[in-house]
């Protein structure tokens, strides 16, 4: 069963701060943006989901992400070069503060 579960997640990552948007649109756009601007590579990327549940209180922080990709080589891709959002500056949003985490199955959390 955990077998299943890592293949099921093995295309996903989570981006973490990413300003919301009103609909799931503007969050993959936003998100593709990002990648656009501080990575240079164009992703195709199937499907954003906003984890958690949605509250409209003014000061809180953005709900984590779950972005979907087409390839494990975008995903890579995309990984291998998170950590040049923590060197941005002067951004519409606040690069530095999103960060992004390959999805785990609770096995692999716990090991």
């Amino acid at each position: 069963m955990e077998l299943k579960a890592i293949e099921e997640k093995k295309l996903n990552l989570v981006m973490f701060n990413v300003p919301e948007g009103d609909t799931e649109e503007p969050d993959k756009d936003a998100i593709k943006n990002i990648i656009r601007e501080k990575f240079k590579v164009m992703v195709d990327i199937t499907e954003t989901v906003r984890l958690g549940n949605n509250t409209n209180t003014l000061n809180r922080k953005p709900r984590p992400t779950l972005v979907k990709f087409d390839s494990l080589a975008e995903k890579k891709q995309v990984l291998a070069m998170a950590t040049k959002l923590r060197y941005s500056s002067n951004d519409i949003y606040m690069y530095n503060q999103v960060y992004i985490r390959p999805e785990l199955a609770k096995a692999q959390q716990k090991h």
